[in-house]
């Protein structure tokens, strides 16, 4: 484990790429599949109306992993993005791997967007990281309800 350098962010930003153009399928399955349960398995909040429309931008995943960054982020964080940029921490220690699945991890936010009759909105939080807990691991072995997930940072 090291500090984040120009040279092994650049490393990892081409392993980032070539994991998500290997697993393009896989990526769009679990977005596709997160839209669809959290439209009826919601019990943190009202329950929404059904997907009629899901935009899943993955030109966008690989421009935001090629354009990251090293800089000072939130405490105890290994990375943070918003809907433009992929911040990566410049002072956490972190293995290559955990550079790599941070990287991916934060492309992934504002990827995703879903039309529930009342036009294309972005994904919520909450919805991003299930279906970024079912990209890590075989779809099939999880439960099909997001609110089985727990965490409280839902913007919905």
């Amino acid at each position: 484990m090291s500090l984040v350098t120009n040279a092994r962010l650049a490393r990892a930003k081409y392993q980032a790429v070539r994991r998500v153009i290997g697993n393009e399928d896989q990526i769009v399955d679990c977005f596709v599949r997160t839209a669809y349960m959290s439209a009826y398995c919601n019990r943190f909040s009202r329950p929404r109306q059904d997907v009629v429309g899901i935009d899943i931008k993955i030109s966008e995943i690989l421009r935001r992993i090629r354009i990251a960054i090293i800089t000072a982020v939130k405490d105890n964080c290994y990375g943070e993005s918003d809907d433009e940029e992929v911040c990566i921490s410049g002072v956490m220690d972190m293995t290559d791997e955990e550079l790599i699945t941070t990287l991916i991890h934060e492309a992934l936010h504002y990827i995703c967007y879903t039309d529930r009759g009342y036009g294309y909105n972005c994904m919520c939080t909450r919805d991003e990281h299930h279906a970024m807990y079912l990209f890590g691991r075989d779809i099939q072995e999880y439960p099909t309800c997001v609110s089985c997930i727990e965490t409280t940072d839902c913007d919905c």
